[in-house]
């Protein structure tokens, strides 16, 4: 019944309370719809969609229905900022998700699995609702929702997983259960902060669509500085997009127990210096950015997995005691087989040897390098290899 909005609200309950079986209903846009008490008697309902209604306000009967044997209500659309979403937090809880019961998402799209799909200017009141246990967001629609705001979440104390796109301006502020929080595309820009005692495990900066300069980095790590128990920390950005950001020295103020750390796609970054003190570190990825110094990483013998590829890197002695690694690749590099370090010429290749004999070091890929004398390596037997 799409964009029929001429109906009123007394016909469309009349048309809508004999329809007992119906599984998908889409009410898009039907501006004189202001109550929905036609769905009590459709136990069959699957997926509800309330977008653009925008006089509808109270969906208690949902909350009603949720607790009835054999109601099936799986998917729920809204964007109405008036809905009070602790209203009917049992329905959002009972939805089916792509992530984990009690999920809210807001997609561009309408072609989304099951769950429940709500714009920004709606889940920002979500303050108290306490059941809810990830907000996931991809509404273009949002890019200026939070404008100037501060949107305080910390009463939402299942909240434990948020992902947001296209939000560029406003500040959150986390609830301590939050878990894994993702910024997506322009999102970099947004404030963010935590309640005390934050939980945070992992951090991503995903599909940047814009300019991260040192300042706006610096900010964001800043921000993280309270949230001790950090594990994983991830920045990559979009093809296409000039990035100024060409430091990691602020994230010497980071929780040093961090164990993965991802940062690629940053064509002006060369000083890794902040990097140095993350001894805890089994996973690291720097590959696509401008880096030609890895001094820092001398420190990091836990490491398992390092991804340098496609950089400007010359000089292998840093890997020297890195006796745990088992995953190496420096593909597309200036790698020669022998450089000069100091007073004394070093054999790159003999250093990859010395790994593989005396330590884990099993999948190398080194290809793309200026490497002419493959001996020391070529012989020996490779999980994964590429030269």
């Amino acid at each position: 019944m799409t964009g029929n909005s001429n109906l009123s609200n007394a016909k469309l309950n009349e048309i809508l309370s004999t329809c007992n079986n119906i599984e998908i209903l889409s009410l898009r846009n039907l501006k004189n719809l202001i109550s929905i008490e036609f769905v009590e008697n459709m136990l069959n309902l699957k997926e509800l969609d309330l977008f653009g209604c925008s006089n509808l306000t109270d969906l208690k009967i949902l909350e009603n229905l949720s607790t009835k044997d054999g109601f099936l209500l799986k998917t729920l659309r809204i964007d109405n900022p008036l809905i009070d979403l602790s209203t009917i937090q049992n329905t959002i809880s009972n939805l089916d998700s792509k992530y984990a019961p009690g999920s809210l998402g807001f997609f561009n799209s309408a072609n989304v699995d099951s769950g429940f799909y709500a714009s920004a200017a709606v889940w920002k009141n979500l303050n108290n609702c306490d059941k809810i246990t990830q907000i996931t967001g991809h509404y273009r629609e949002d890019r200026n929702v939070l404008s100037g705001e501060v949107i305080d979440l910390t009463g939402c104390s299942s909240l434990k997983t948020f992902k947001i796109a296209y939000a560029q301006t406003g500040k959150i502020i986390f609830p301590k259960s939050i878990i894994y929080l993702e910024l997506l595309t322009n999102s970099y820009s947004l404030d963010i902060d935590f309640d005390d005692e934050c939980r945070l495990q992992t951090f991503r900066l995903s599909g940047i669509e814009g300019d991260v300069t040192n300042e706006n980095f610096s900010k964001i790590i800043s921000s993280l500085t309270k949230c001790l128990n950090l594990e994983e920390f991830s920045a990559y950005c979009n093809g296409g997009f000039t990035n100024t950001l060409n430091s990691l020295n602020c994230m010497e103020n980071l929780n040093n127990n961090i164990t993965s750390i991802s940062i690629f796609g940053f064509k002006m970054l060369t000083d890794i210096g902040g990097l140095s003190n993350f001894r805890n570190l089994e996973t690291l990825d720097l590959h696509d950015c401008n880096i030609s110094d890895v001094t820092a990483l001398k420190n990091c013998t836990n490491l398992k997995t390092l991804s340098l590829n496609s950089n400007r890197i010359t000089n292998l002695f840093f890997l020297h005691d890195m006796l745990q690694l088992n995953e190496l690749n420096l593909q597309n590099n200036l790698i020669e087989d022998v450089v000069q370090n100091g007073e004394n010429r070093l054999d790159n290749l003999n250093i990859i040897t010395d790994l593989y004999e005396n330590g884990n070091l099993r999948k190398l890929r080194i290809s793309n390098n200026p490497i002419i004398n493959w001996d020391n390596i070529k012989n020996l037997e490779w999980d994964v290899k590429d030269f």
